[in-house]
């Protein structure tokens, strides 16, 4: 089982603030979770063949082509957005 300052050291270590309910609920939630990883690691994996990355993977995204619509859906899409400039949409700034 996990200690309670074992979850208090994980909550401050993720700026988490928890109330003394929370803190039991995760500590309950934490212990669960390293018991499945305790069991995970006591399966017998000495039969699965290791495999790494993508080797032999296939692409599955798609081309990346030009798709045109019909001018009624681009007047639709252009009316949706406050801001233009000519054929341009302008959106907020999200980053920083």
């Amino acid at each position: 089982m996990i200690s309670k300052e074992d979850v208090k050291k994980i909550t401050d270590l993720a700026r988490l603030r928890l109330s003394e309910e929370e803190i039991a609920k995760m500590q309950k939630d934490l212990a669960e979770i390293l018991e499945y990883i305790n069991l995970l690691n006591k399966a017998d994996v000495s039969l699965v063949k290791a495999s790494f990355g993508s080797k032999n993977k296939e692409n599955f995204l798609r081309p990346d082509k030009v798709q045109s619509i019909s001018e009624g859906t681009r007047q639709d899409i252009l009316g949706q957005f406050s801001e233009k400039q000519g054929d341009y949409l302008k959106v907020k700034k999200i980053l920083t």
